[in-house]
């Protein structure tokens, strides 16, 4: 068995007329139709669609050689059960079976979902799966296909076609089911899956990718597409960052939509659920500190780690490393799109990125198409709840990361989310001078810093024009450092004050495993303080993504300047890490008010702050400045605000 016959009689596909009259007549065990199984190669040449049951051609029983057109086949009818599942094997109809120019015929079935005990291995070499066991429940979709038209097994997909960016997962916990059409690239629900609590969360298969130097053009393949990572990257291809966690991993599940309160086994977790309204860090708006075993001091950014583990202890708070995957996943689609059919926000010019809840009114500032339902909280919206009230153009795939309803939801806008792995730990010194001189030449008794640190200034009495900024600097002595490219001669005089932060970034180490991470800031496992960092976490150099030319070195920036590239295309090393993170290259950094299209002129607020908690995505009223490559590192682990959410992430 090998492909689905899609040609019969002169070769054309059945109509849907024809498709509908086949499914009309479900019998008492709803089997579904019979299928026909073609063994050889050529039958789809030049035609044939195998992503979806609807497009799949539908064979007769008793189909007989007149009807085949090549004269070389063997079909086998299978019957089939209303999701898919073969329930019985016909006998197979032959005429004159030649496998001669059959490439890669695998010898076993072990490796599309069942074991060798429950299938027949090859009879001989000419005559394939002919005694395939009739219980072993195998999806359509994962039968051996010698022809090319399979829907592959954690497989990310092509860019700009059905179901890319999400797949199908090779081994799905305990506790996950694949929801109908989950095998489907066309199926609202291709790569969806339902834990035991209702929580829907979806697949994304590891997969490589490549940023033309010196452009943003990116490229996705598929973790198949390279025996190893070594092999990848001599051809400039990286394995995402979002795919190691402790050890190599084949992909990860993230919730679909943001946290909401869901009832399961006498508690209350976080769950991911459709039109939920949902939880913040906040005692105003569904605080997660209501949770079960979670409490009011929970009400925090940091209590989003113990939210994740009300659903489970593997579960965790999703991670920068995973938005970050999404994001690309995203950029690498509206890049290769040509048309809303499979990607619905895509506009080929403008803004093209995933829609959000951001506009203060409901809607999207980039499309007023677009609305969401309210949830009784501002103008905060339920989860998942694009498309609501339907009409033209307002439909729920504009707001997921793909453009399609099997993508993951709400990551523009709704709440911003508390995204995990990256931290920042820091230091305030007291600033005793300032120089009117080029460069400005800072007094800081005792400083510790390190030439190349970068440093936030306020609160400067006189010399205002400091205040607010990031600068590296160059150790003069143990007393004396200099602002680097800070030209001070025209500047006011230094009267009195001020404080000077060094701060030096961390991120989770590859072989962290982000379940592992505690909400303190004194263990070994906290994913905050510098025991926990020493411990889970490896240095980033911040002057990498801390822009540092006078005079825009503020805090409130945009991703995107110009053309210019906008993420590192390293393959290893600190740029691969903040490529992983989804920061961008000092020179990749806008000012306040530009920034770039294809970014969709994102926010990029940047700050040194002791026990950072980096907030990505936006929310309800943040309008064009939200979007799925959103970043705001100004906050800490003890703040609490209404407008911040969360969702869950889970490795194998």
């Amino acid at each position: 068995m090998a492909s689905i016959t899609t040609r019969v009689g002169k070769g054309s596909p059945l109509t849907t007329q024809e498709l509908d009259a086949n499914f009309t007549n479900l019998n008492a065990d709803k089997v579904e139709s019979t299928r026909a199984i073609n063994t050889t190669a050529g039958d789809l040449t030049g035609g044939g669609d195998l992503s979806g049951d609807r497009t799949l051609g539908l064979a007769p029983t008793g189909i007989s050689a007149g009807t085949v057109q090549n004269s070389a086949t063997q079909v086998t009818p299978l019957t089939l059960d209303i999701k898919g599942r073969v329930t019985a094997v016909g006998t197979p109809v032959t005429i004159a079976p030649d496998f001669s120019n059959v490439a890669n015929k695998p010898t076993t079935l072990s490796g599309y979902g069942i074991t060798d005990a429950q299938a027949t291995t090859d009879k001989n070499a000419a005559n394939g799966y002919a005694g395939l066991d009739a219980n072993a429940k195998l999806p359509i979709s994962l039968l051996p296909d010698w022809v090319g038209n399979q829907v592959k097994v954690n497989d990310i997909g092509t860019a700009g076609g059905p179901g890319f960016g999400v797949g199908i997962c090779p081994a799905p916990p305990a506790g996950f089911v694949g929801m109908t059409g989950y095998d489907s690239p066309v199926h609202d629900s291709y790569g969806n899956y339902q834990y035991t609590d209702g929580s829907v969360m979806v697949w994304i298969p590891a997969f490589f990718y490549r940023i033309a130097p010196g452009t943003n053009d990116v490229s996705i393949l598929p973790r198949s597409a390279y025996a190893d990572v070594a092999t990848a990257n001599a051809a400039g291809y990286a394995l995402h960052r979002a795919f190691y966690d402790g050890v190599e991993q084949p992909g990860f599940f993230i919730d679909k939509y943001l946290w909401s309160s869901v009832s399961y086994g006498g508690n209350t977790i976080a769950g991911s659920a459709k039109n939920g309204n949902p939880l913040s860090s906040n005692s105003a708006h569904n605080p997660w500190g209501a949770l079960t075993g979670l409490s009011s001091g929970d009400n925090i950014f940091a209590g989003a780690i113990p939210a994740a583990k009300t659903r489970g202890a593997n579960f965790f708070c999703a991670s920068q490393f995973q938005r970050a995957a999404l994001a690309l996943l995203s950029l690498a689609h509206a890049q290769a799109a040509t048309a809303t059919t499979y990607c619905a926000w895509w506009t080929g010019s403008g803004v093209s990125a995933p829609r959000g809840c951001n506009n203060n009114a409901l809607g999207d500032t980039n499309d007023v198409a677009v609305k969401w339902q309210a949830d009784g909280y501002l103008n905060a919206d339920k989860t998942g709840s694009a498309g609501y009230g339907g009409g033209a153009g307002n439909v729920f795939a504009k707001a997921t990361h793909n453009g399609q309803n099997c993508g993951v939801a709400d990551l523009n806008g709704t709440l911003w989310e508390v995204s995990l792995g990256i931290t920042c730990v820091a230091t305030a010194k007291a600033i005793s001078g300032a120089t009117q001189a080029n460069p400005v030449a800072l007094t800081i008794a005792g400083h510790g810093f390190t030439t190349g640190d970068v440093v936030q200034i306020v609160s400067v009495g006189g010399m205002t024009q400091i205040n607010d900024k990031l600068f590296a600097v160059t150790v003069i002595d143990n007393n004396t450092v200099t602002l680097d490219g800070c030209n001070g001669t025209a500047f006011g005089a230094y009267t009195s004050g001020g404080t000077a932060t060094v701060g030096r970034f961390y991120a989770a180490a590859p072989t962290t495993r982000m379940r592992d991470f505690t909400a303190g800031a004194s263990l070994a496992t906290d994913h905050w303080g510098a025991t926990g960092v020493a411990a889970m976490m490896a240095p980033i150099p911040a002057i990498n993504f801390l822009r540092t030319d006078y005079p825009q070195n503020g805090f409130d920036k945009r991703f995107g300047r110009g053309a210019n590239q906008v993420l590192s295309a390293a393959v290893s090393g600190s740029g691969w890490t903040l490529t992983g993170l989804g920061l961008p290259m000092p020179t990749g950094i806008s000012d306040g008010t530009t920034g770039s299209n294809a970014f969709g002129a994102d926010h990029y607020y940047q700050s040194v702050r002791d026990q950072l908690c980096l907030r990505a995505g936006g929310d309800w009223g943040n309008t064009a400045t939200s979007g799925v490559w959103a970043v705001y590192l100004n906050n800490t682990r003890t703040d609490s605000l209404s407008y911040l959410g969360g969702r869950a992430g889970l490795y194998l």
